[in-house]
């Protein structure tokens, strides 16, 4: 596997609990031979619909609204942080924002726009009410809106898969997977393929992935979940530091992986979302002198292909060194001097290196964290699919609007 991971501090000292989370390991995935686990249900046709589905998307418009909240935004803009961002204007609704919307339809070429609306549930009523007043806007505006209009939601008679009927949209069904971790289903592909990835390459990579981390690479994952079960006993909350703007989505994701599958039963630990170098300017004041109960997740990238030179010509002292270096070389120093003065301070770090962003490293990166946080549920006799205190929520409020809509 080409991501690499470093662990740093005394979190894998002798009274570790590592043997247990062995154990939990073989109880787990001793018999997980198959690689379907966790990996994409879709089939080859469905594929091959969402490729149609990609390139008629990609040939005809030049915005993408993505519409959805949750895991139905957080994967979807992890994937497209991931890719190119800027083969197409991707814009994202996972609020109730009128200001957003109205500030689309200001601005935008009706006729240039596409809309994806996603949730597994297809009852988010953030979801239904921004595609609600997004067709409203279309139809105003083209004949043919239903041809703008994509929606991921699963088959059943709920209210964006009525929508989707009633206006004859093209309808991809969900797939029977847990919302945050349908990334290799069509909640996370459709996007990959809209950001420029290779889906065929991705899922081959993650399926690669997973079995390397069942098979040849588990003491890798052991170790991950020791360090971070440890600290969890230690009642330390996590701080996942990500170097680069491209880790905007995968923070937000990891932070309803981390929070949705282990917050139960008075149990888990709170994710601070950071991203270098931008928070050393905000936070990094707390994680060198500040909470002593924190622990860290530091994610990182090697220079990127399309890296520019800072090139600044101009007589200002001490310029030239700073001209020498790449943004991506500044990023990285930025990235070191942080990790030298974390373990300075005796900070507990698990440190995880990519080499770049394509689908082997992309894919194994994914994997890597679903993996955690199933061995990691299971050591903490957690569940760590559903999420019943969201599902208990959600109906309150829809049950509240219907008893009083103000």
């Amino acid at each position: 596997m080409s991501l690499e991971l470093d662990f740093h501090g005394s979190g894998m000292k002798k009274n570790s609990s590592a043997k247990y989370i062995e154990s939990c390991f073989s109880d787990l995935f001793s018999d997980a031979a198959s690689e379907d686990l966790l990996i994409s249900s879709e089939n080859p046709d469905e594929i091959s619909l969402l490729k149609n589905v990609s390139k008629k998307i990609q040939e005809n418009f030049d915005n993408i609204i993505l519409v959805g909240t949750g895991a139905s935004y957080t994967i979807p803009k992890m994937m497209i942080d991931f890719g190119n961002r800027y083969q197409k204007n991707f814009i994202f609704l996972r609020n109730y924002d009128a200001e957003s919307l109205n500030h689309i339809k200001n601005h935008l070429n009706p006729r240039k726009t596409a809309i994806i609306s996603i949730s597994k549930s297809g009852e988010s009523l953030e979801i239904i009410c921004n595609t609600l007043n997004l067709y409203d806007w279309l139809s105003s505006k083209v004949k043919d809106a239903a041809e703008h209009f994509y929606v991921i939601t699963e088959e059943k008679p709920s209210k964006l898969f009525i929508f989707a009927e009633s206006v004859q949209c093209t309808n991809l069904v969900h797939a029977n997977v847990g919302g945050r971790f349908s990334v290799f289903t069509k909640v996370g592909l459709l996007p990959a393929m809209l950001a420029g990835f290779n889906v065929d390459l991705l899922l081959d990579e993650a399926k690669t992935a997973l079995q390397s981390l069942i098979k040849t690479k588990k003491e890798d994952l052991i170790k991950a979940v020791t360090y971070q079960y440890d600290n969890l006993k230690r009642q330390n909350n996590i701080v996942l530091l990500s170097y680069g703007e491209k880790f905007c989505g995968f923070n937000q994701w990891v932070k309803q992986l981390n929070s949705e599958s282990l917050g139960k039963d008075n149990k888990g630990f709170l994710t601070i979302d950071s991203i270098g170098s931008y928070d050393q300017h905000i936070q990094l004041q707390l994680f060198l002198d500040g909470n002593e109960k924190l622990f860290y997740k530091l994610v990182s990238a090697s220079p990127t292909k399309n890296d520019i030179q800072i090139s600044g010509n101009m007589q200002i002292p001490d310029i030239d060194a700073i001209n020498k270096m790449t943004f991506s070389e500044h990023l990285n120093k930025n990235k070191e001097l942080i990790l030298t003065l974390l373990n300075e301070n005796k900070k507990e770090i698990l440190e995880y290196k990519l080499t770049e962003f394509n689908e082997k490293n992309i894919s194994e990166l994914i994997t890597q964290h679903i993996m955690e946080i199933m061995l990691l549920g299971r050591a903490l006799e957690i569940n760590p699919f559903g999420q019943p205190a969201v599902e208990n929520i959600k109906q309150k409020l829809e049950e509240s609007v219907k008893n009083d809509p103000f």
